[in-house]
């Protein structure tokens, strides 16, 4: 019996391969960053403050290092509905509550997507699954309407 994490693998490799194979792949894949929420900023800002006041210097400047945000990879799945979706690692999203993601085009411009929000998560295989707003259209989101679900 196959576990779920390998059946998992093997629908993330399959969405990514159809995906690759009708377009560039660079329309598919792009780069996730989350957007954290002002209170979760404030929170962390207030602790940075008391830290440095107490003398942890060097603490207070990795929560500054934090507040920049991370980001990492993701790729667009497309149902049948034309629903889009990303699929990325949770930890990306963590305390964030949405994302925005960037493609690059193929003349080296490069195309950004806001308001995506956690649509789902596994915290057992660390991939969450954010969907575009409702109604999005125009640019490189409209080619993934004609993809159909696996």
């Amino acid at each position: 019996m196959i576990s779920l994490r390998k059946k998992f693998s093997l629908l993330a490799f399959s969405l990514l391969f159809a995906s690759a194979a009708n377009a560039q792949i660079r329309q598919y894949v792009g780069i996730v960053r989350g957007q954290f929420s002002s209170d979760f900023v404030k929170k962390m800002e207030a602790c940075r403050e008391e830290l440095r006041g107490k003398g942890y210097v060097s603490f207070a400047n990795t929560i500054d290092s934090y507040l920049k945000g991370g980001f990492g990879s993701g790729f667009v799945y497309a149902a049948e509905d034309g629903t889009k979706y990303v699929i990325t690692n949770l930890h990306v999203m963590m305390e964030a509550d949405e994302a925005s993601i960037t493609f690059e085009n193929q003349d080296g411009t490069s195309e950004t997507r806001k308001g995506l929000k956690t649509f789902a998560v596994n915290d057992a295989l660390d991939i969450a699954l954010l969907a575009f707003p409702k109604n999005e259209g125009g640019g490189i989101a409209e080619a993934f309407r004609s993809q159909k679900a696996l």
